[in-house]
Order: structure tokens, then C-alpha cells, then sequence
């Protein structure tokens, strides 16, 4: 678990883009800030785009998803009344509309509130063995401060001191940074923190002090060292080394996928804005047909370490977490919400069928409520319903054993599901053969039955004789000389396991 863990950190530490002083500035220093921030107030825009040519992306359902995502925009502000303590408030704008959501959390539950529905979900945040706001940033604050400054400078960067910009209105001096980070650099700046932090005894022992006190909150017992940390970091390397050609390969380093990013901090190094530019324009050749994405995020904070009050959501009915699509469907009012026409643009669930004999009369399964389910055999439709509450039932008529039937929904949009095939299960057992007569003289028994079916002969509870109808509905089946007035029975099983009634003959 431990060699996760510390993979897990590396990466997040180093995903910061953090770097030594440039003209004085500390850009550590506004790393640390923002791990040891105790309360905020923010808001964050971001906007998606994709890049792709429609005749190129040949699955039907990923294109509906490009077409949605395409110039998604996503605008927050988030409120941070402390480490445990914070909601969120803002929309999804697509192209259909906008899909607005509240997001409340504490200690003891998180709750989401999402385009106006009628319930919150609400989710119990787990007490025990779970880690809390507060601990995950007591963690960061002992082990940044040894870690962070191992990593190293981007190649692109550049400082600007005494800028004077505005936040939420408020007049601030400070700085401002720009960084670039291309693809094909990241190999590099990795394997260079990778030996900056082999190579510093102090952090390597802080970051194993770490991982054994995460590790042990969550009742592992395990222990890990400063030099097996360093044994991983060289583990790593070469195993890093190994897939690097691949990397190259599939186009993910190339240096046309970059991060561009302008940081304004204040005289205390805190950051206070921020423009954030991801661009991939090189992707792996099973993209599906999407070329491109870029990503653009604008955020401000302001606020810092001051007092913030949370907006608590105004719901008194709630869903679980674990509650069905349907189920939260139903809170969403169908005629206006945008949430509500999105998750019905795509096709329905497949629909379940339960077994359908020969007897049966009815067709009845699972599938997305308020969904049109057919039953097709061949281009005949013998059968229609509407689901409710997530199930269907249809009468048909009766069907041969063996037939195949198609099943499909069609929801309110007009998607079509897939259609699963039921082979209809033979019931019916065959008919009483008949027996000629069976005399104390005769060793082979003969008569009619049901074509293919197996024919079993008994004298009370001993089988004297078993055989199958030919085609043309006979059989003759041997057996041993019966003593005059023993009684035989004889009946037939088809394939399907079914039984037929007893036939009984006193032997002459």
C-alpha cells in the first residue's frame, strides 16, 4: 500500500508546477500558502472545447457525447468557512441550457442539489478510518515544506514584480507569473525532481514520516523508510525509462500538449488569480475521431483566512447515495429541466427480459421508466408497453417453443435501446405415447409419440426399457420377457426435460 501512496504524493506534489525563487519571488511559498489556507471565498470559470470532424467519429453515442460537452462552460464560486467546512454554488452551461447545482459540505454528510430538483442527495461522510479536510491538510503542511523545494524550474517562466490588478473588487500589488509547460518537457522535469528528491535525506525521511502516519490511520501497520522510499524513486525510474518510447509513440508527449498559466500573487504569496490554459492537441490514434481538447480556467480568491459563511441547501427531503436513476429522475421537473432532457437524449438501458415458455402469455423485464419496450418476432410486433416505475409488462399471444423474440425500448426522445433476443422455453410436455400390446412373449415395445422424444419403460420402480421416436412418431424400444399380469408404464421426456403423462399396460 505504501509504494501507492508514495507514488500518489510524488505525483500530486509534482503536478503542482512548483519552482525555486525567480526575481525574488518565492513561488514555494504560495504553494505552501494554499495548502495551509484555513477559509476562502473563490470562483472559478472553466470552458471546454473539443476539437473534431463529425464524418470521423463512427460511435453513434460518443458523438452525442462530443456534441454535448463542445463549449461546455462550468462557473463556481466556492465558499471555504474552514478545512471541513465549505460549499459550492454555480451552473453547467451547455448547449441545450443551463443546468444550475449547490454542493453543501461538513464533517458529517455532504450534500448535492442539482438543477432545482424537488430532493438533495445527501451522503454520510464517513468518521471512522476516513481522512477529514483538517488531516489531509495537516499532511500537506508537514510534508510540503521539505518536498516542494526539490522541484524543478519549467523551462518558460517568467516573473513580473509590483503589478497592481483587481480581485472581487479589491485594489491588490503584487506579482505576476507565467509559466509553459510542454509535453515533450515532462520527462525531463520529472526524472530532474525524481533526483533532486532521492538525493535529500531530510525530505525523503519527512515524506516516509508521512506515509506512516497515513498508513496507520487507515490500520496498516507497515512500516516504510527513507531508503526504501529511495529504492521505489529508482524502481520507478527505470520502470519510467522502459515506457517512455511508447509514451513518445501514442503522441502523449508530444509538445503540441502543453499548460500555459498567468498566477497573480499578493506581497504575502498568496495566489489571488489565475489563467489556466490546457491544450492537447496531439492525442492517441484510438481518440475515437476527437482531435483536440482545450481547456481554459480563470479563477479568482479572495477572502483569505478570513471569516466565510457557507450556504447550507434549503431541502428538507432527501435521496441516499445509492439511489436509482429513476429515482432521482423523478425529482427533476421533466417540462423545464435541462438535466432532466440531457440524460434523455441518450439511448434507454438495455431492457431485461424474464423467461418466456410457450404458455406464457405476458412479457415482462426492467427497463428506464416512461420508455416504449416492443416485442418483435421477425418484422410481426407481437406486443406493447409503457414502463412505470421501472418495469414493463405486455400481453402476447402464445408463441411456438423456440421462437426468438426481440425486445427494444424507445425512450421519450426517441432513442432506441439495444434489442436482447429470448428464445421462447418449450413447457409443454409431450403427449401420451401410445403402446401396442405387450404380451409375457414380447421383447420389443412399440407404439406412437412426440417426434425426437426420449421413451421410457418401467415395471414398477425398475427401468426395463428406454428409446427415442423417430421421425415419423414411432419407436421400439427392447426390453426382457415381463411375467403375464406384471403392470409397465411407459411415458415420454422431450428435449426440453418435459414429461409426459404414464401410459400403464398389463403384460398378457
Amino acid at each position: 500500500m505504501f509504494k501507492k501512496l508514495f507514488l500518489v504524493i510524488v505525483a500530486s506534489v509534482f503536478l503542482m508546477t512548483a519552482c525555486d525563487s525567480v526575481k525574488g519571488v518565492n513561488l514555494n511559498q504560495m504553494i505552501l500558502n494554499n495548502a495551509k489556507m484555513k477559509s476562502s471565498q473563490s470562483y472559478e470559470v472553466v470552458k471546454l472545447h473539443l476539437s473534431y470532424k463529425k464524418s470521423n467519429v463512427k460511435d453513434k453515442e460518443y458523438l452525442k457525447v462530443l456534441n454535448l460537452l463542445n463549449d461546455m462552460e462550468f462557473q463556481v464560486q466556492t465558499k471555504m468557512q474552514n478545512a471541513d467546512t465549505f460549499s459550492m454554488g454555480g451552473f453547467v452551461k451547455l448547449k441545450q441550457g443551463k443546468i444550475p447545482f449547490q454542493l453543501y459540505s461538513d464533517k458529517k454528510q455532504m450534500v448535492l442539489l442539482v438543477d432545482q430538483a424537488s430532493k438533495a442527495i445527501r451522503i454520510p461522510v464517513q468518521q471512522d478510518g476516513g481522512y477529514s479536510q483538517k488531516f489531509v491538510q495537516d499532511i500537506q503542511s508537514k510534508l510540503l515544506p521539505s518536498v516542494v523545494k526539490d522541484l524543478p524550474n519549467p523551462k518558460h517562466i517568467k516573473v513580473q514584480t509590483n503589478v497592481h490588478y483587481k480581485v472581487h473588487g479589491e485594489k491588490i500589488t503584487g506579482h505576476k507569473i507565467h509559466a509553459e509547460v510542454y509535453a515533450n518537457e515532462v520527462p525531463s522535469l520529472l526524472l530532474k525532481f525524481l533526483d533532486n528528491l532521492s538525493n535529500d535525506q531530510k525530505a525523503l525521511t519527512q515524506l516516509a514520516k508521512t506515509i506512516n502516519e497515513v498508513t496507520n490511520m487507515s490500520g496498516d501497520e507497515t512500516v516504510v523508510s527513507a531508503a526504501e522510499l529511495k529504492q521505489i524513486i529508482k524502481e520507478f525510474k527505470v520502470g519510467f525509462n522502459q515506457m517512455l518510447p511508447e509514451m513518445k509513440k501514442s503522441g502523449m508527449l508530444d509538445k503540441r500538449n502543453f499548460l500555459k498559466t498567468d498566477i497573480l500573487v499578493d506581497k504575502h504569496f498568496n495566489e489571488r488569480k489565475s489563467y489556466t490554459e490546457i491544450g492537447l492537441k496531439k492525442l492517441p490514434e484510438e481518440s475515437g475521431g476527437l482531435d483536440g481538447i482545450t481547456l481554459k480556467i480563470n479563477q479568482e480568491v479572495w477572502k483569505i483566512n478570513k471569516k466565510v459563511t457557507v450556504q447550507k441547501i434549503n431541502r428538507t427531503k432527501f435521496l441516499s447515495e445509492d439511489a436509482s436513476e429513476d429515482e432521482f429522475l423523478s425529482t427533476l421537473d421533466k417540462k423545464h429541466s435541462v438535466l432532466y432532457r440531457v440524460i434523455k437524449s441518450f439511448a434507454p438501458s438495455t431492457p431485461t427480459v424474464n423467461a418466456v415458455s410457450d404458455h406464457a402469455t405476458v412479457i415482462s423485464g426492467k427497463v428506464e421508466s416512461d420508455s416504449k419496450v416492443y416485442a418483435m418476432v421477425g418484422s410481426k410486433k407481437i406486443g406493447q408497453a409503457t414502463a412505470k416505475h421501472g418495469r414493463y409488462s405486455m400481453k402476447i399471444k402464445k408463441q411456438k417453443a423456440g421462437t426468438s423474440i426481440v425486445v427494444f425500448a424507445v425512450d421519450l426522445a426517441g432513442n432506441k435501446s439495444k434489442s436482447p433476443i429470448v428464445k421462447v422455453i418449450d413447457r409443454t410436455p409431450p403427449v401420451v405415447p401410445t403402446v401396442n400390446k405387450i404380451t409375457s412373449k414380447t421383447v420389443t415395445v412399440s407404439g406412437k409419440g412426440e417426434t425426437a422424444a426420449t421413451i421410457y419403460i418401467y415395471n414398477g420402480n425398475k427401468k426395463i426399457g428406454q428409446g427415442i421416436v423417430d421421425r415419423g412418431g414411432n419407436y421400439k424400444v427392447k426390453i426382457n420377457l415381463q411375467k403375464t399380469g406384471s403392470t409397465v408404464k411407459v411415458y415420454a421426456q422431450d428435449k426440453s426435460g418435459n414429461k409426459s403423462k404414464s401410459r400403464t399396460i398389463k403384460v398378457s
